[in-house]
């Protein structure tokens, strides 16, 4: 059982299968009974807190991961307080700049409304609200903001897939079929590959990012998160770089 701190807020695990049989544990079990699950959860924290890593302090998401070599990957992730924050004030900027535009009385009518009516209804204010943020707007410091809110809603279509290895990223990589402009980073021996699925099939992004959980450590659409990544990481490879690890 390996421990190591993937940046100032995630601490990864690494377990091999025989290391969970001789806790008493199989790894089906893990997966169907939720009590053996958190008693599971606990002693692996337990055993982080004594090799050093803080795990019980502001806990908010385990995220677990089966490796193709039979070792099971746990990444445990504390609060981001400046993230935590930053992202709060951005969904109450985005609400509030829909409701001034939308109408408060007109989303309260709907929000009494039931069924196939109200979906609709709902569906027509929100083209509504986008062609409001297409159109020219006098008023230059209002339209700046609604173009802001637009481009951060592209801003979720681009995700970062971060591999502790580059074969986990290459098996990935070798198992998509579809064209996704990417791009490869790394930093502190850790590999970032960068996508952008604008414009693309929902159920493309949904199946990818299914299929990269079986490989990656961590999967992040914040948009500070790719900035971040972008200025100081390596820059490896530019575009394309999904198609170039295919054929390595």
């Amino acid at each position: 059982m390996t421990f190591s701190k993937i940046n100032e807020y995630t601490v990864q695990c690494v377990i091999t299968m025989s290391e969970i049989d001789q806790m008493g544990y199989a790894l089906q079990e893990l997966y169907t009974n939720r009590e053996a699950a958190s008693e599971f959860m606990r002693n692996i924290m337990k055993k982080g807190e004594e090799a050093g890593f803080q795990l019980n302090s502001n806990l908010q998401e385990i995220q677990a991961m089966l490796l193709s070599d039979s070792k099971l990957v746990l990444s445990f992730t504390a609060v981001d307080p400046d993230r935590q924050v930053n992202q709060m004030i951005e969904n109450i900027l985005a609400a509030s700049d829909a409701v001034e535009l939308i109408g408060k009385e007109h989303l309260k009518e709907i929000l009494h409304m039931t069924g196939k009516e109200k979906f609709m209804c709902f569906q027509e204010i929100m083209a509504q609200y986008n062609d409001m943020i297409d159109q020219p707007n006098k008023d230059e410091a209002k339209t700046k903001e609604l173009k802001e809110e637009k481009s951060n809603i592209k801003d979720k279509k681009q995700y970062m897939f971060q591999f502790a290895n580059l074969s986990h990223l290459e098996q990935l990589c070798k198992s998509v079929k579809s064209q996704i402009p990417s791009s490869l980073y790394r930093n502190n021996e850790q590999y970032y590959l960068l996508t952008d699925f604008a414009g693309m099939d929902q159920d493309v992004v949904n199946s990818f990012i299914v299929r990269a959980m079986e490989f990656a450590a961590r999967i992040e659409n914040n948009k500070l998160v790719l900035a971040y990544i972008k200025e100081h990481a390596n820059h490896m490879l530019e575009k394309e770089a999904i198609d170039v690890l295919k054929k390595l």
